[in-house]
């Protein structure tokens, strides 16, 4: 219909209906993930609109490339596509447009695991959505807010978020974003160990998804899932519903969420010793994320690719790829993933005996966690102190462990309390029959 009316509108010499109808046809691409036709048709629609003095529209088209940038990872191109947006939506008075390009650039900072900067853009986003009447936009960014909450193991206030946005999506007759907060409600539970509400709360929520033909959110239910499975070393249930997902996500043309899937499965073949195959399937999802840009999967993938090498005792390959990984995280601005390759690599100069490398590799990985609020600064910290035992410093182990202590008080993990305490107690008797 729009290549249609796009013809006519060429014909009468109507270029700026010609070129609506384009910047519609590249949404329709953009909706159905058809990314590369939708980039190539939202710029020529861009450039068009402007040189007809559309800045309203060539603005939204700006905005949707920005989107599509997201979509795929490109973190760096979104980022400044989605604030060129803003401040021009904000230029030409347009809050809705700002307060959109806001709340996607929060969702780009949470993928980042930016998590503060994130905080403060969706804040922004809703308070701006409030101030236009939009209720559905400021649920959505109390849905990212309560994600957020979640991530940063604040699962008490996230849960309060989500559970308000899911009743806001009610109020307005939103029944995806209603079950989307179900999902989010659900994923809570799986961070917890709280698997047996989390299945129930997540198969709601596909059944949902289901009833109103959203692929997508039945998709995402079962690779969440399956990753229950998976850390219930259910590994059968696991891969079938990982396998369903992957087929869902492939039926809808959204080959990240495939990608995705197949990185799990690949993860999976690990834990069952099934090297050969996890490398296979390790190696087809990175190609994947690659053919799609997304440098964060491809960076993921490798990642443990290194650590299935570790696992069969490939120590220099293991090395190199997780080194490989590090850098290609720091590109993209992921701080947790290059906190994890360094530790990682830590634990092979352990193995080495290398300890004074593994020292400079924990101590980097507990600055990076630190960063992003990760409670595996205080693991960093008690393997720092372990080292320090070996090598006969007391005094220096006994600062670490004191500092561990601390870290687990504060994220409230008694396991690693107590570990701190024990440990602790006989530096104290050993340093007591030194004296």
């Amino acid at each position: 219909m729009f290549q249609q009316a796009k013809e006519q509108f060429e014909g009468a010499g109507d270029k700026p209906g010609a070129a609506l109808c384009l910047q519609r046809l590249g949404d329709i691409h953009r909706m159905l993930g058809q990314y590369e036709d939708a980039k190539v048709m939202l710029q020529q629609a861009k450039e068009q609109l402007k040189g007809a003095g559309d800045r309203l529209e060539a603005t939204q088209c700006l905005h949707h490339l920005g989107e599509i940038h997201m979509m795929l990872d490109q973190y760096e191109d979104a980022k400044v596509m989605l604030q060129q947006a803003k401040e021009q939506f904000e230029e030409i008075g347009s809050r809705l447009g700002a307060a959109q390009c806001s709340k996607s650039l929060g969702g780009i900072y949470i993928m980042l695991h930016q998590y503060e900067d994130a905080k403060v853009m969706l804040h922004q986003a809703k308070k701006q959505f409030e101030e236009v009447g939009d209720r559905l936009g400021a649920a959505q960014c109390l849905l990212s807010l309560g994600d957020i909450c979640n991530m940063l193991h604040q699962n008490k206030d996230a849960k309060v978020m989500l559970q308000q946005a899911k009743e806001q999506f009610e109020g307005v007759g939103n029944r995806q974003g209603a079950a989307q907060c179900l999902q989010g409600l659900g994923n809570i539970c799986r961070m917890l160990g709280q698997y047996d509400d989390a299945k129930v709360m997540l198969q709601q929520a596909k059944e949902q998804f289901e009833g109103f033909g959203s692929r997508m959110g039945v998709a995402q239910c079962l690779r969440s899932l399956g990753d229950i499975f998976q850390k219930l070393h259910q590994y059968k249930d696991a891969n079938f519903m990982l396998q369903q997902a992957k087929e869902q996500f492939e039926g809808c043309g959204h080959r990240l969420g495939a990608a995705q899937c197949l990185q799990l499965l690949g993860y999976i073949c690990g834990q069952l010793k099934q090297y050969d195959d996890a490398k296979t399937m390790l190696q087809q999802a990175k190609e994947q994320f690659e053919g799609i840009g997304s440098r964060l999967g491809a960076a993921q993938c490798l990642q443990e690719l290194g650590n299935v090498c570790s696992m069969v005792s490939q120590y220099e390959d293991a090395k190199v790829m997780l080194q490989q990984a590090k850098e290609q995280f720091d590109g993209v601005g992921d701080k947790l993933g290059a906190a994890q390759c360094l530790q990682s690599i830590g634990f092979i100069c352990i193995t080495l005996h290398q300890n004074e490398n593994a020292k400079v590799m924990f101590e980097q990985a507990k600055e990076l966690f630190e960063e992003v609020g990760s409670r595996p600064a205080a693991c960093c910290l008690c393997i720092l102190g372990r080292i320090e035992i070996d090598e006969g410093y007391l005094i220096e182990a006994k600062a670490k462990f004191k500092k561990a202590k601390e870290h687990f008080e504060a994220i409230q993990m008694p396991e690693g309390i107590v570990l701190c305490v024990h440990i602790l107690q006989q530096i104290h008797c050993a340093l007591a029959v030194a004296v």
